[in-house]
């Protein structure tokens, strides 16, 4: 084949190209059916379209196969990749690499590459997608404490999950490096970075982010950053002021704490504001309660009811009166 007729429209037609392109005009979109007796050849096409069209639908017929729908696996476990791109693999905790299509167990690890995705179906109760780039455990968290049915969990050792869980409170959790996310019947994405930092999203319903040191609730709409050997930061709503959210991190992480970083709990006193201030009102420094309650009474966010000097002291029943009081609806 002569390579100029590729490249150059006036060149002279290669005869290979031309009868390669005459056996496949038949099966063009729009083309007859029912070939003439006499058929008239096709019109003169550049060959890079032509080349340019077959590796287009090469591709959607690749990509068609890469997504790969798995059924029901062979394992009886609540655990189930439904489906798993190339690029999905699935290694037991003894190290052994298991077929994608066998199922997955407590203990199982799941890696995802660059390239993959994957979506993990969880019992009855919901699905978590795995993104690129994840590395997944799976985890036998035995009986929920509330009604003793069955717990679910995975911890996530690095990359980004999205669930979607609809159950009774505490019945999944996502453990990472920096603590853990219990579902409280809801959609959140999870993502963990390789130095172990996460950083949690909540699209609906409310997710309590905890360590023994603290734990935090994050509503629909509001985000969190929970750092290792630290925990929880404070949440914020996720379209706060970047120099908000900025102030609240430096108040979660210096000590002292920078007294234009306390200005700053000010400049937010909306209802939305109750989420941040509400957190801050168990901050180890008094300065940081004391502000917070100030910003809170001012604003009008705390019922005559609650007593002032009870939600200063930490009073766990006073702290969830006033959170009960706050609409932290979307």
């Amino acid at each position: 084949m002569k390579d100029d007729y590729l490249f150059d429209p006036d060149a002279t037609p290669d005869p290979e190209i031309v009868r390669l392109e005459r056996a496949l005009e038949k099966f063009r979109h729009g083309a007859e059916r029912t070939p003439s007796s006499s058929p008239s050849p096709p019109p003169r096409r550049h060959p890079l379209r032509w080349l340019s069209s077959v590796a287009v639908a090469a591709a959607v017929v690749v990509a068609a196969f890469l997504w790969l729908d798995h059924g029901s696996s062979t394992i009886d476990s609540p655990y189930r990749l439904d489906t798993a791109s190339v690029g999905t693999r699935v290694w037991t905790k003894d190290g052994r690499e298991r077929e994608v299509r066998e199922g997955v167990l407590a203990g199982d690890r799941i890696e995802i590459d660059e390239n993959a995705r994957a979506r993990l179906s969880i019992g009855s109760i919901g699905s978590v997608v795995l993104e690129a780039n994840s590395s997944v455990r799976v985890e036998d968290r035995g009986t929920s404490a509330l009604d003793s049915s069955p717990a679910f969990g995975l911890f996530l050792e690095r990359g980004t999950v999205a669930a979607s869980i609809f159950a009774a409170p505490r019945v999944f959790q996502v453990g990472t490096p920096a603590g853990i996310a219990v579902d409280l019947g809801c959609i959140y994405k999870t993502t963990v970075t390789d130095d172990g930092r996460t950083w949690l999203s909540v699209v609906s319903g409310f997710v309590s982010f905890e360590t023994k040191q603290r734990h935090v609730l994050v509503p629909a709409g509001a985000e969190c950053e929970a750092l290792p050997g630290t925990g929880p930061l404070t949440p914020t709503w996720q379209d706060a002021p970047h120099d908000y959210k900025d102030a609240i991190r430096r108040i979660d992480l210096e000590s002292p704490v920078p007294e234009d970083a306390l200005a700053a709990l000010h400049a937010q006193t909306d209802r939305h504001a109750t989420l941040t201030l509400w957190h801050l009102l168990t901050h180890a420094e008094r300065t940081v309660r004391k502000t917070a309650l100030d910003v809170l009474v001012s604003a009008g966010h705390v019922p005559d009811s609650i007593g002032l000097d009870r939600l200063m002291d930490g009073d766990a029943d006073a702290l969830l009166a006033l959170r009960e009081s706050f609409d932290w609806g979307p």
